[in-house]
């Protein structure tokens, strides 16, 4: 990783345990990341951590079942996370914040938008993830990854990628790659796709009136495009990205991503 990853702190908010690595300049805009399906801070330092040396300050948090909060039940229905996050933003007097929300994250991220939105200033949803109530993404897919990652046969990384550009990621991932090809438990994945299919943003989704960002890789294997296409005709101050990526934008096309979220923070 090309940066000192911070320490993580801890943070418990009625019964919810969460840990979040804080750094940068604390009086610059932030922008809090929330991670996809298994992953945590670690995936939010990889993606992320370039923006500290452009005068951004970065948050990146574990969520139960990922990273430092690895052995706490992920079985959390998301709205309590939002809730969670969003108390940990008040308690560091954190107001309109940029939120970054890939996968899972997003649900969380429309979630404090909705109903915890003195928090949240901006919304960037990567890769975003319907509730049950919106166009659901390729569940076949996702269950496929699943089922791999619980057999221990492959990781995350060797079901979305080719052998060759498995060995870049590789080179450019260091030594974290391996802790991002299993990310996490299969218990806590299990725990994260029973919170997912018991969210929904139906009728209320309109509610989001902050400005939002959504950035879709056109060839992502477990969510759709036209899932992106529905946010983006339903939220009233939507701009829509479609990268010539899959999943992990912010790997496969990281600068172009990363440009993205500046311009929009600033």
């Amino acid at each position: 990783m090309p940066h000192t990853t911070p320490a993580s702190q801890h943070y418990l908010y009625q019964g919810l345990s969460l840990n979040y690595r804080d750094a940068g300049p604390q009086t610059a805009p932030v922008v809090v990341m929330l991670s996809g399906w298994g992953f945590g801070s670690l995936m939010g330092e990889a993606a992320l951590a370039d923006l500290r040396t452009q005068q951004l300050r970065l948050i990146t948090l574990d969520v139960p079942g990922t990273g430092i909060n690895q052995n706490t039940s992920a079985f959390v229905h998301i709205s309590r996370l939002a809730r969670g996050v969003a108390a940990l933003l008040r308690e560091l007097e954190i107001h309109e914040a940029t939120l970054v929300g890939h996968s899972f994250g997003s649900m969380i991220a429309q979630e404090m938008a909705m109903s915890e939105d003195d928090v949240v200033g901006k919304l960037i949803l990567v890769s975003a993830l319907p509730g049950i109530g919106g166009m659901v993404g390729d569940l076949s897919s996702a269950m496929q990854v699943l089922n791999r990652l619980m057999s221990g046969t492959k990781g995350l990384f060797q079901f979305l990628y080719t052998p060759t550009y498995l060995a870049h990621l590789k080179e450019t991932l260091g030594e974290v790659f391996e802790d991002l090809d299993r990310p996490a438990s299969s218990t806590a994945l299990s725990g994260q796709v029973w919170a997912a299919s018991r969210w929904t943003n139906l009728g209320r989704i309109q509610q989001i009136y902050q400005p939002t960002l959504i950035i879709h890789g056109e060839t992502d294997p477990l969510s759709f495009v036209g899932h992106a296409n529905l946010l983006a005709a339903q939220l009233p101050q939507a701009e829509l990205e479609i990268l010539p990526c899959g999943y992990l934008p912010f790997v496969e096309q990281k600068d172009k991503t990363l440009k993205l979220i500046r311009d929009f923070v600033a």
